[in-house]
């Protein structure tokens, strides 16, 4: 992957040529996207059918753009689990509770999910505003 203009460590704000929606990925994950001939594109490394590898002109974008959103995706789960573990580490110090099997169980599933939408949204909207700057 290599564009001639732009950096692939370029922030999403500065690359990205469309607007960003909120769509899941085929396991319910919280996933930026974007609205590509009427379907939500979340992983522009794969055809819209999800089977095939595509090529980042498919959807009219360079590789700089691919990699953002790729990495924007990645961050919302690694926000996600850095707020969980933060958050339970409070609780659990001062509930004295030295294993953290219960948090995990509990931050599982739906409400990972949760808390992923949350982070989702919150990234959409800076995205937005940036795009608008």
């Amino acid at each position: 992957m290599t564009t001639p203009t732009t950096s692939l460590q370029s922030p999403i704000v500065e690359v990205f040529p469309f607007a960003l929606v909120e769509t899941t990925d085929v396991e319910g994950k919280p996933m930026a996207g974007f609205v590509h001939r009427g379907i939500v594109i979340h992983d522009p490394t794969v055809t819209e059918c999800g089977r095939f590898t595509a090529k980042s002109d498919l959807y009219g974008m360079t590789d700089a753009q691919v990699l953002a959103l790729v990495r924007l995706n990645a961050q919302i789960e690694e926000a996600a689990d850095a707020a969980i573990s933060a958050g339970t580490n409070v609780i659990q110090k001062h509930l004295d509770i030295v294993t953290g099997d219960q948090a995990k169980t509990f931050f599982a599933g739906e409400n990972k999910a949760h808390i992923e939408r949350l982070f989702l949204r919150y990234a959409l909207t800076e995205v937005a505003k940036g795009q608008v700057a």
